[in-house]
């Protein structure tokens, strides 16, 4: 789904979440919606970006915002799928950072994105949003990954 034209794909995955899981994410009452970010770097070349696309399609469903200015991915990271599970945990070690002066008072927060195979780029996002203050962070994706 990190191809070219993949928008409406992402878009139409994200809204068949909404429909399937639809009640369970309405009963999360979620504070924000916030797609797994990229690196300065990888947006240049992307017409897309996956997270985001399918964020902003759950955002209408829900009508809970998008926040993109949360987290941000601070350092240019090897792309997990050419990882193995142990070299991914590694490869997003401190990857993920707060934005500058960002602090949250509770609330429960969805991480989205495309593929979880070993859950660590949901996790390390996880982790900063608890560390800003979230209360919970709960996870969505569209496909689970079998790894290497």
């Amino acid at each position: 789904m990190k191809r070219a034209g993949t928008d409406p794909l992402a878009a139409a995955l994200a809204g068949e979440l909404a429909r399937t899981w639809g009640e369970n994410l309405v009963s999360g009452q979620y504070h924000a919606i916030v797609p797994v970010p990229h690196h300065w770097r990888q947006r240049l070349g992307r017409t897309q970006l996956v997270p985001i696309t399918m964020a902003r399609r759950l955002s209408k469903h829900l009508r809970v915002p998008v926040h993109t200015d949360l987290v941000r991915k601070a350092r240019l990271t090897a792309q997990q799928s050419t990882l193995s599970a142990t070299a991914r945990r590694s490869n997003l070690n401190n990857a993920f950072r707060p934005c500058s002066g960002i602090r949250l008072t509770g609330g429960r927060f969805l991480v989205v994105d495309d593929v979880l195979t070993t859950g660590t780029t949901a996790d390390r996002v996880a982790r900063v949003l608890r560390d800003l203050g979230a209360e919970a962070v709960d996870a969505i994706v569209v496909a689970r990954g079998l790894g290497q």
